[in-house]
């Protein structure tokens, strides 16, 4: 009984046959009273009852004596047209006939007008023939409702098995989910809403499958960075124990730059983290980018010289407040300067400008570099993607800082991107809405 196919098929079934029993009871009282209004009206045929009624009314007749001429058992009750009973084959002349008897009674006409009324028959009065009759009717009657109830509660059955079976299905394929089969797949079919939730939980199990597939690309990407720097400590440690090399203050350096590296790498993991759990904390408010800008190109400039690459940068004073947190605008700006350097040659350039862009300001820092390819253009800022690996590992990017960037402007309800032209270097900019009306 607590299964969903079983309580709706009891229950259709439970309608369907309370519609069929009362069909049935209607029925068949309609066609017994049918029987029963010809019986009737045969029963007075032959007769002088008309005749009598009509003597009756002009108050000529002589009451139940008259009457008896319609010969002895006739069981009918006979009513002038006033519906006061002349005739009562049971004795009770002189009555009223009541609101429902006058309904049921059968009008008997004479010139066109109602000369008196006669009630149906009793059924247990009924002639052989018609007893017959009816016999057979209800007969029949009940033959179709044993039918219509057999038909009903298959149909129940079978419309209750349309509705618990995509439901089954669905529940095989949670199941399947569940055990780690990400690539199964349920079957599109039946009514509208049946497909719609089978598509609904085919798209789920495609974003798992992507999301899952994304998770081990994320956890082999990251043990490969933790890797690299591991790897060199761990053979320069090595040596330095084993007196290959003299602990000098080259070695420690280039052992605290791969230390550095894994801080680095440990950092931005962490702040991706706190973005994925929602508890990276923004505070948006109207802001002044000028000293964000000024700030952020002062605090970069020792190591772009450093490298030997330019550094300029180009905005109005009059730049107007934007809606945004100033500290993650200068973190999203170093890691755009961070990526614009790594990919700068000595004697390059990297310029930061910003400009009024309708109801937002762009920021754009451009560089000089080699370059990203357009087909990779769209994935630069997926998290650990790196257009050459190789390159970016050996000037110790983590693959991160760009994937920081978007979600910072994202949360700050801005938008980025990017342009670039293989061999003539790239612009990566992002807008931030303007804070005014």
């Amino acid at each position: 009984m607590n299964r969903l196919w079983v309580r709706l098929t009891l229950s259709q079934a439970a309608f369907l046959l309370i519609g069929i029993l009362l069909v049935t009871v209607v029925t068949s009282q309609a066609l017994e009273l049918a029987l029963r209004r010809e019986a009737a009206k045969q029963a007075v045929e032959g007769t002088d009852l008309i005749e009598l009624l009509g003597e009756w009314n002009r108050g000529a007749g002589h009451g139940m004596r008259g009457m008896g001429r319609m010969g002895q058992g006739a069981t009918v009750i006979v009513a002038d047209r006033e519906g006061v009973v002349v005739y009562d084959w049971s004795g009770e002349a002189g009555r009223t006939l009541s609101a429902l008897e006058r309904r049921l009674a059968v009008p008997l006409l004479s010139d066109g007008e109602v000369a008196g009324y006669v009630l149906p028959l009793a059924t247990s009065s009924l002639s052989r023939e018609f007893a017959t009759i009816l016999q057979v009717l209800r007969r029949t009657m009940l033959i179709a409702a044993v039918l219509a109830g057999a038909w009903a509660l298959l149909a129940s059955l079978l419309v209750s098995e349309s509705v618990a079976a995509p439901l089954r299905r669905l529940a095989t394929g949670a199941r399947a989910l569940a055990a780690g089969r990400l690539d199964h797949r349920i079957q599109e079919r039946g009514p509208q809403e049946t497909r719609e939730l089978a598509q609904a939980f085919n798209q789920m199990a495609v974003a798992l499958q992507q999301a899952e597939a994304g998770r081990r690309e994320l956890t082999s990407d990251i043990a490969h960075e933790l890797r690299t720097p591991l790897t060199v400590l761990q053979a320069n440690l090595s040596a330095m124990l084993d007196g290959v090399y003299d602990v000098g203050h080259e070695e420690v350096a280039a052992l605290y730059d791969q230390v550095l590296r894994l801080n680095r790498l440990v950092t931005d993991l962490g702040q991706l983290a706190e973005f994925d759990a929602g508890h990276l904390a923004i505070e948006v408010a109207p802001a002044d980018l000028v000293p964000v800008l000024e700030h952020s190109l002062s605090s970069y400039r020792p190591a772009v010289e450093a490298k030997g690459v330019s550094l300029s940068g180009a905005w109005h004073d009059s730049l107007p407040p934007v809606l945004a947190d100033p500290a993650r605008v200068g973190q999203v700006l170093t890691n755009l300067l961070s990526n614009a350097l790594r990919h700068t040659p000595e004697g390059g350039a990297i310029t930061v400008q910003a400009t009024l862009a309708g109801r937002f300001v762009e920021i754009g820092v451009t560089d000089t570099g080699e370059g990203i390819p357009p087909t990779e253009l769209d994935r630069v800022f997926e998290r650990l993607y790196r257009v050459d690996a190789s390159r970016s590992r050996e000037h110790g990017g983590s693959g991160l800082g760009l994937a920081i960037a978007r979600q910072l402007v994202e949360a700050m309800r801005g938008t980025i991107g990017a342009t670039s032209r293989p061999g003539e270097g790239s612009r990566f900019w992002f807008r931030l809405p303007l804070a005014g009306p």
